[in-house]
């Protein structure tokens, strides 16, 4: 690789890093070429997801998704130009590293990405779980704990992801134009103060029927094992909310919130939280509004046969507000 693709995979690299959290370790992103066959897979049309891992404020590892701050579609383009006798690659791993110069680079020819199949991908998979399947090597890398102010953390045990998998498909089950997911579970204290035998679930299914947006309850019946598999998993975590977001094209997240008291079980249905859940389109209509864009440019949302409007110019998961 010549110097000026040096510097086009560089300037990739540091629109990663310039939106990369305090603390933050690694930045893993997959660009994947869509198409129905190898000849037609272009940049025209790409997944891009990314997940950044990070020490939070305790010095644990945790992962979060993460957007570049400015786009780097034109420098791939450019990277391309370059060398036009490597153009026919269909997946570009890259990793960033917070104590490595220049970034590494993969390039696979062989791993076809199709617009209706991207999720089922091994390559995704990859990246939603990929501090799980690295965890030994990247609690090798040296960096300092971040001194941010406490906030929800992600909950980081092994399996969880596994886990918000099969709560997501159980309150799914029942809608199959979902876009979004929202589930927050908060603990609930009894007047003397002492903790209530029972916790407050709160769901929202928001979903997409090819003209409007509609917030729709999930089942909980048959996401009750999940849940209650998630209760374990977080055992050793002092929470008193867990919250849980999903999209339709991204990763799941579940964060623990430790910093507020757990909710009064008198009047829990009509407390400010469960407000935030029950009108949660209501309360968030620009964001899932801008989910419903990203959804069609990337050829993922539901009803939407004529998907084949791309951008290709979005990271997979965008995080607002």
């Amino acid at each position: 690789m010549d110097e000026q693709a040096r510097l086009h995979l560089q300037r990739f690299a540091d629109a990663y890093r310039e939106a990369a959290p305090e603390g933050w370790v690694r930045i893993v992103t997959w660009w994947a070429k869509m198409g129905e066959s190898p000849e037609e897979a272009s940049l025209d049309a790409t997944m891009a997801p990314a997940v950044v891992v990070l020490r939070d404020r305790r010095g644990f590892l945790v992962q979060e998704p993460i957007e570049p701050m400015s786009e780097p579609l034109q420098d791939l383009l450019q990277l391309e130009a370059l060398d036009q006798d490597d153009t026919g690659w269909l997946v570009m791993r890259v990793e960033i590293d917070a104590d490595a110069p220049e970034p590494r680079v993969e390039f696979d020819h062989e791993t076809l990405v199709r617009a209706e199949a991207s999720l089922q991908d091994p390559w995704a998979d990859e990246v939603h779980h990929y501090l799980e399947r690295h965890r030994e090597e990247l609690q090798g890398l040296p960096v300092e704990p971040t001194t941010e102010e406490t906030g929800p953390a992600l909950v980081d045990v092994p399996g969880v992801h596994e886990i918000a998998d099969r709560i997501v498909d159980g309150l799914t089950g029942d809608h199959s134009s979902w876009i979004r997911v929202v589930m927050w579970i908060g603990r609930l204290q009894q007047e003397d103060g002492s903790t209530a035998p029972n916790n407050v679930r709160l769901n929202r299914v928001i979903t997409w029927d090819g003209a409007q947006l509609a917030a729709q309850y999930g089942r909980t019946s048959t996401a009750h094992d999940a849940i209650e598999a998630l209760y374990e998993a977080a055992g050793g975590v002092d929470w008193t909310q867990l919250r849980l977001i999903a999209d339709r094209d991204g990763p799941r997240s579940i964060l623990a919130v430790m910093d507020e008291p757990r909710r009064p079980e008198e009047g829990a249905a009509t407390d400010p939280y469960w407000r935030q859940v029950h009108d949660y389109l209501e309360l968030n209509q620009d964001e899932v509004e801008a989910l419903v864009e990203r959804l069609q440019d990337h050829g993922n949302l539901p009803g939407d046969r004529g998907g084949q409007k791309r951008a290709g110019l979005l990271s997979w998961l965008r995080r607002r507000g």
